[in-house]
């Protein structure tokens, strides 16, 4: 097991809630539009497909960029949650492997299945990244037969717990066969890469930052940190940190009677007449008239 993961004795989600309807420990969620989710733990594995949207996944202390086609992999025990997600649709395949009683036949030497079923996780792997990248075909197919395993558990049908193992014996047949694809691996480790950008700026964004540091965090140079960044979130590192900071600047507003300039310096800026600019700018709004439009009955909470 990987030191930097983070295994714990006591869960966040027990295998009881999910599975005490079921003799077979195994089901699905779809969930179509994911929220912001705290970072917690699973008594039993979880295997994410990502269909839709994009998001961070959180995990040991480190975030990467997922989108669709993505596939995660959480055992059994492994912090983790999502954030900064945009319409992010997304099926959980839960299960307890050591209760499927699975015979792998000539799939069992994959490193996949063996990650996966047999719980022997490479010493370097981290989770935090997708393990494998789907085709649009195979993730069409991966829809298919999750709808067709999520109608065994609502229908009930004879043989269902057949018919539901043998349905997941197909989707981790699909899964690991893109595994074995080496250059599916690719992908994942160039999002992680700017996931731990992102992750950074998330972090530390009310500290002086320069893309000669970002490109330090990815470990590459300047020109193709930006362009894969743009590639990965759409927007440059310089406009993502100025939306991160103003809307770091909007909570403030809400959650606390501190004064403009001293918000502004603790969002990162040291002129608070260009945050005033850059605020109304993105927000349509001064920071004194964003403030006086919160009343007393819709301020939020500090986080």
């Amino acid at each position: 097991m990987d030191k930097k993961a983070k295994k714990i004795k006591s869960f966040d989600k027990t295998a009881d809630f999910f599975f005490q309807y079921f003799d077979l420990p195994l089901t699905v969620l779809h969930i179509s539009q994911q929220s912001h989710t705290r970072v917690h733990t699973h008594e039993f594995c979880e295997i994410a497909v990502i269909f839709k949207g994009s998001g961070l996944h959180n995990c040991n202390d480190s975030s990467s960029l997922i989108s669709a086609g993505d596939v995660l992999f959480i055992p059994q025990g492994i912090a983790h949650g999502y954030d900064k997600t945009e319409e992010l649709e997304l099926i959980n395949i839960l299960y307890l492997p050591a209760r499927l009683g699975i015979s792998g036949l000539d799939i069992a030497s994959s490193e996949f299945y063996s990650m996966t079923i047999n719980n022997k996780i490479p010493a370097e792997k981290d989770f935090t990244s997708p393990v494998i990248h789907l085709s649009t075909e195979e993730l069409a197919e991966t829809r298919r037969l999750c709808g067709l395993l999520e109608k065994e558990h609502e229908e009930c049908a004879y043989a269902h717990e057949f018919a539901s193992q043998a349905l997941f014996m197909v989707l981790m047949l699909l899964f690991a066969r893109n595994y074995e694809r080496s250059e599916n691996r690719k992908p994942a480790s160039t999002k992680n890469l700017i996931g731990n950008v992102v992750a950074y700026l998330n972090r530390h964004y009310a500290e002086k930052i320069n893309l000669k540091l970002l490109a330090g965090k990815a470990g590459m140079s300047q020109r193709n940190m930006m362009r894969l960044f743009g590639a990965a979130t759409g927007t440059t590192p310089v406009n993502y940190l100025l939306h991160l900071r103003i809307y770091q600047a909007t909570i403030m507003l809400r959650s606390t009677r501190q004064s403009i300039n001293e918000i502004a310096e603790q969002c990162g800026f040291n002129d608070s007449n260009y945050f005033t600019r850059q605020f109304h700018r993105l927000t349509c709004k001064t920071p004194s008239a964003y403030r006086e439009t919160i009343s007393p009955e819709s301020k939020e909470k500090p986080l």
